[in-house]
């Protein structure tokens, strides 16, 4: 089965922010990073996500994307 671009974005997501908590834990009020993500997941599939943070932007890096909100936006297959 092969992974949509939601998806790859979210793996991706999620692996950046587990090293963003970890690498500065006093940026973040909360730790529980299940909680974490299962927020900014919804955000990014409701396309209401704000993209300024380094999590947002180690993920683009590493996809190849522009740190845009139309760049990302277009590749996890929403309106751009």
């Amino acid at each position: 089965m092969s992974l949509t671009n939601l998806n790859r974005f979210l793996e991706v997501y999620r692996e950046e922010l587990v090293k963003s908590v970890s690498e500065n834990p006093d940026a973040y009020a909360l730790k529980d990073i299940d909680f974490l993500f299962a927020r900014m997941r919804l955000a990014i599939e409701a396309g209401t996500f704000i993209k300024d943070s380094t999590t947002f932007k180690n993920t683009c890096k590493r996809l190849g994307i522009k740190h845009t909100y139309k760049a990302i936006k277009e590749f996890i297959g929403g309106e751009s």
